[in-house]
């Protein structure tokens, strides 16, 4: 019985032993390029930031807008950047002073 003990512990040693050398290095996070839209509540601008490196300032022509509630501008933008690879992580309203200001959308691609 002992030496049965001491055979399954050997073995267990070993297999631990060659676990870990054959054991996959662990690959390193990739960086995912970032994008935020935010629409003006009065749907007068786009702001797009990209990655923190690069900002734009698209307007748009008042006359094309159907009322505050027309996000066309928003969804043309967002579809852009969705057939660029980028996927939709967040929408949500921006709130200064007790009301809402602005609409914001945040999208990753990883790379």
């Amino acid at each position: 019985m002992k030496n049965l003990t001491i055979v399954a512990l050997s073995l267990l040693l070993v297999s631990s032993v060659l676990f870990m050398a054959f054991k996959p290095s662990p690959t390193p996070a990739q960086a995912n390029d970032h994008v935020a839209l935010i629409l003006k509540f009065d749907n007068s601008r786009v702001f797009i930031s990209e990655n923190g490196t690069n900002f734009e300032e698209m307007k748009i022509d008042r006359k094309t807008v159907n009322g505050i509630y027309d996000m066309n501008a928003l969804i043309s933008v967002t579809k852009k950047y969705e057939s660029q690879g980028y996927k939709l992580v967040s929408v949500h309203n921006q709130n200064q002073n007790g009301s809402t200001d602005n609409v914001m959308i945040w999208m990753t691609k990883s790379n």
